[in-house]
């Protein structure tokens, strides 16, 4: 059974007398598991203020890129662009190209090749060796 005056930690048991408040009264705990108790609370105070004031200063960050955000968004506001009219296309073209004319934009390069050249042998000759070299 336990003594009355005995500390009363709870995870082993201590013979130790419990310690005694300054009104006279005891405490539950030993003078050696209270400084051990009152230690790990100040290492868990100092965390709990330190996470604290990273959330503040996280906070603060935010409410600032929201603000700048937010007056970025006025600026632009403030400088809208009126789009501008387009003219109406031009319809009297009076070239005579056929859709056939412009197939040639619509092949690849791999059928490019295998096109004949409208150049003379030897201007293509020249242009072989004129770009080969570069």
């Amino acid at each position: 059974m336990v003594d009355a005056s005995q500390c009363q930690y709870v995870y082993k048991t201590c013979t130790n007398a419990r310690s005694v408040k300054k009104d006279g009264s005891a405490h539950r705990l030993c003078a050696f598991h209270r400084q051990k108790a009152n230690a790990l609370q100040k290492v868990y105070a100092t965390k709990r203020r330190r996470e604290m004031r990273t959330q503040r200063k996280a906070l603060v960050v935010q409410r600032k890129q929201q603000k700048e955000l937010a007056d970025a968004l006025k600026a632009a506001d403030a400088f809208k662009v009126e789009p501008i009219a387009l003219d109406e296309p031009q319809t009297d073209c009076d070239d005579d190209f056929s859709i056939d004319d412009f197939s040639i934009l619509l092949l690849d390069d791999a059928m490019l090749t295998k096109h004949t050249t409208l150049l003379a042998d030897e201007d293509e000759a020249y242009f072989s060796q004129l770009f080969a070299t570069f």
